[in-house]
C-alpha cells in the first residue's frame, strides 16, 4: 500500500511541474525502480502498460507517447520490444526533455 502511495504522489506531482516528455522518462524511471530487474548499466523494466495506458498516466495521447519513445529510443537512452522497455542511459533519461 506505501508503495502505491508513493507511485500516486510522483505522477501527481509530475502532472504539475513537467513537461510531457519529462513526465515519461520520470514515468519510466520510476517503473524501473519500483519493478525493474538492472543488469550491469541496464535496467529492464517487464512492460505490463499499454502505450495508452501510459499516455493516460502522463496525460497525453498514445501517438504522442510513441513518437517520444521512439525519439528516447534515436538518442540511445531506451530500447522498446513488444514485452520490455530497457533503460540504457538511466543518467540522461533522467535530465531528458
Amino acid at each position: 500500500m506505501a508503495l502505491k502511495g508513493k507511485c500516486f504522489s510522483s505522477l501527481i506531482q509530475m502532472l504539475g511541474t513537467r513537461s510531457a516528455a519529462e513526465r515519461l522518462a520520470q514515468l519510466l524511471l520510476l517503473m524501473a525502480e519500483m519493478g525493474g530487474q538492472r543488469i550491469g548499466d541496464r535496467i529492464i523494466i517487464n512492460r505490463t502498460l499499454t502505450q495508452d495506458e501510459l499516455a493516460r498516466l502522463v496525460g497525453a495521447t498514445r501517438q504522442w507517447i510513441s513518437a517520444t519513445l521512439e525519439r528516447f529510443r534515436e538518442k540511445g537512452l531506451i530500447e522498446v520490444a513488444p514485452d520490455r522497455i530497457v533503460i540504457l542511459d538511466e543518467a540522461r533519461l533522467r535530465c531528458s526533455r
